[in-house]
């Protein structure tokens, strides 16, 4: 089970989560995914 907030917040929640679903069955997405969400971490962590 997932929830979504409202605007753009909830619509990138909902693209991740729907990722993840593909990433479970297609090793490319899950590399995207996976490269994605380091880039992530690494923004974060330098802020």
């Amino acid at each position: 089970m997932a929830t979504m907030a409202i605007g753009v917040a909830g619509a990138q929640d909902a693209v991740l989560t729907a990722a993840a679903s593909f990433a479970a069955r297609d090793r490319d997405v899950a590399e995207q995914l996976d490269r994605y969400r380091q880039r992530l971490r690494e923004k974060v962590e330098a802020t």
